[in-house]
């Protein structure tokens, strides 16, 4: 299919999370640890850590950010970022 939710994939955010999400994957298919970050832990590394929830795990956008925040209550929801 060519969107995801009603987004569609030629979307700039949602490439570049596809982006991440597969660097996460091939570095923890050779069994390295994966740190995501980013400037304040809020945002952005935030939403590529939803997106590899929902892509690997299954969860939910909502599972998945609900997920994260119980790990780092600070987690800022930024689904619209998905739509831009």
């Amino acid at each position: 299919s060519n969107q995801v939710w009603g987004i569609k994939r030629s979307n700039t955010v949602l490439t570049t999370l596809e982006s991440i999400v597969n660097m996460m994957e091939m570095a923890m298919a050779t069994e390295q640890k994966v740190v995501v970050h980013c400037s304040m832990g809020m945002e952005r590394s935030v939403l590529a850590t939803v997106w590899y929830l929902i892509r690997n795990k299954g969860m939910s956008l909502d599972n998945a950010y609900s997920f994260v925040r119980s790990i780092r209550p600070i987690a800022t929801d930024r689904r619209e970022w998905l739509i831009a």
